[in-house]
């Protein structure tokens, strides 16, 4: 059986290398992960650019580190891997997940920093690619 991803909402907005995507809404579970992470990637992959900045409002804890290692294999093919990726966590209190996310991340390729605030992901994207 199938489980379908709760309700989500992404709004995207593009700023000629950089594409900004803000989630709200569903939930944490891994269906809702994985299927915005697809959307994201297929505007990433539509509109070509190289930067992006992803502002996540979705309510719920991170993954657990063994299905965030499940989610970082399965987007490994996802195009990802060639863009500088923002990722704003707008939660409080989990730092210790979200940096354990991003050092996964960055050991399977990708090019990420987490951050608290979009301000300091707009400070890191232009420094990422130098």
């Amino acid at each position: 059986m199938r489980t379908l991803a709760a309700a989500y909402q992404i709004d995207f907005s593009n700023d000629g290398e950089l594409l900004r995507a803000h989630v709200t809404g569903g939930d944490s579970a891994m269906e809702t992960l994985t299927s915005y992470w697809t959307a994201i990637a297929e505007a990433v992959a539509h509109q070509q650019v190289t930067s992006l900045l992803v502002v996540d409002e979705t309510p719920g804890d991170p993954p657990q580190p063994e299905q965030m290692l499940l989610f970082l294999r399965e987007m490994a093919q996802s195009g990802l891997k060639g863009v500088r990726i923002a990722y704003v966590d707008t939660a409080v209190g989990h730092d210790a997940e979200v940096e354990f996310a991003e050092i996964l991340a960055r050991e399977h390729g990708f090019n990420v920093r987490v951050t608290g605030t979009e301000a300091d992901a707009r400070i890191w994207l232009p420094q990422a690619a130098d």
